[in-house]
């Protein structure tokens, strides 16, 4: 439709990969059909095409990182984008789960500290997916986006929540050293700085982290398990859809 604009990555070899995945279908084609339809994303090719990106990512970028990392005894880790929000994390990460994976010990960015209904659950489940399945504890990065009158209270409450997910690397992250304007990183301030008026008492904060630490390597059992749709969001892993 007029006005409508829609990107998508390409790579050398990538239509022959869809075609041979696809049982010899044409990308192009395929993807043009879907564009015309009333309702473009979700469409097969788009699920298809986010998989085969997918594979692509992991092969030419998380792969050769973690084999030089394991050859000269270091870990790799780190974080995805948009991890709390499947269709987002689909678009930037294609299929989340398989590239976390490739990190030899996988991490998470917890932006957000309070635990009310708009909580990461998503994002710590994505660590321990990848955790349970590496055979190795992740990392998080914490307190990101504040507030800015956080409290050890909180600090060790995510500490705990971490260590729940079989995570015990903790990264304490920056705060704005201003109240707002928190979706803008353009000024930070340390928490663990020593301008911070309880610095001194920064000692009963890790040991916190180390108790917590300690026990997210204890055996984790499952008895209920939700399954991330990771297969069903690749379909909407569109990039750059809009008017």
């Amino acid at each position: 439709p007029e006005g409508l604009v829609l990107r998508l990555p390409l790579w050398s070899g990538m239509e022959e990969e869809y075609r041979l995945a696809s049982g010899g279908r044409d990308f192009r084609a395929d993807a043009e059909a879907a564009i015309r339809s009333e309702e473009p994303v979700g469409a097969e090719v788009f699920r298809l095409w986010t998989e085969l990106r997918s594979r692509r990512y992991r092969r030419t970028y998380f792969d050769p990182i973690a084999a030089w990392c394991i050859t000269n005894g270091i870990e790799s880790t780190g974080h995805l984008l948009c991890e709390d929000f499947p269709p987002f994390c689909a678009r930037v990460n294609g299929l989340p789960l398989n590239t976390l994976k490739g990190l030899t010990k996988p991490g998470i960015d917890l932006i957000r500290s309070g635990t009310g209904r708009n909580f990461e659950w998503i994002t710590l489940a994505f660590v321990q997916s990848a955790s349970m399945t590496n055979g190795k504890c992740g990392t998080a990065e914490l307190f990101a986006l504040g507030p800015c009158d956080l409290t050890f209270t909180i600090m060790r409450k995510l500490y705990w929540l971490c260590a729940l997910h079989k995570v015990d690397t903790y990264f304490q992250s920056l705060y704005h050293h201003r109240a707002y304007r928190f979706d803008v990183k353009d000024g930070y301030a340390m928490y663990s700085s020593p301008t911070q008026p309880w610095f001194k008492e920064m000692p009963l904060l890790h040991e916190t982290a180390k108790e917590a630490a300690r026990w997210a390597s204890k055996p984790f059992r499952c008895d209920i398990a939700v399954v991330y749709p990771q297969r069903a969001i690749g379909a909407f892993g569109v990039v750059g859809r809009g008017k």
